[in-house]
C-alpha cells in the first residue's frame, strides 16, 4: 500500500507544479492553455483556474486512490501512467523556461 500513496503524493506534486507553470506562462503571453475547457476558466480568473484545476486533480487523485485493494493492478497501471504524463509535462515546462532563460541572456 505505500507504493500507491508515493505515486500518489509524486502526482499531487506534478499537478501543483504544472498548475504553476501554466498559469506562469499564460500570464507573462508566452503561452496559452490548449484544453478548451480549462481555457475559458484562466480567461477569466488565475485564481479560479487553479481552484478547479487542483479540486479536480486531486478529487481524481482520491478517486483513483480509493480503488487501490479492489483493483490493485489497474490502480498501480493507472497511477504511473499518470505520473509519467505528468512528469513529462513538467519536464516540457522546464525546458521551455531553461529555453527563456539562455534566450534571453544572448539577445540582452
Amino acid at each position: 500500500m505505500e507504493k500507491y500513496k508515493k505515486l500518489a503524493s509524486l502526482l499531487t506534486i506534478l499537478v501543483f507544479i504544472d498548475c504553476t507553470a501554466t498559469i506562469a506562462w499564460v500570464a507573462s503571453g508566452l503561452a496559452y492553455e490548449v484544453n478548451p475547457a480549462m481555457s475559458f476558466l484562466i480567461s477569466k480568473s488565475y485564481l479560479l483556474f487553479a481552484v478547479v484545476k487542483l479540486i479536480g486533480s486531486f478529487l481524481s487523485i482520491l478517486l483513483i486512490y480509493y480503488f487501490r485493494t479492489k483493483l490493485k493492478f489497474l490502480v498501480y497501471r493507472a497511477f504511473t501512467g499518470i505520473n509519467i504524463i505528468y512528469f513529462l509535462v513538467c519536464v516540457y515546462h522546464l525546458m521551455a523556461f531553461l529555453f527563456c532563460v539562455f534566450y534571453f541572456k544572448t539577445i540582452y
